[in-house]
């Protein structure tokens, strides 16, 4: 794990213009894109979260 952050997966780094470099993270459990009232999967990214 390149983070050590369970149960999130590195999507893509990004390196920015001061050098530092930007990660972009994804959760890695596919069960995280259903509902939980139906079940029904997520086709599209509905929040992107800042941290």
């Amino acid at each position: 794990m390149l983070l050590e952050l369970d149960g999130l997966a590195v999507r893509r780094i990004e390196r920015q213009a001061d050098g530092s470099r930007l990660a972009r993270l994804e959760t890695a459990d596919d069960m995280a894109r259903a509902c939980p009232s139906c079940g029904v999967f997520a086709t599209r990214v509905k929040v992107v979260v800042r941290t």
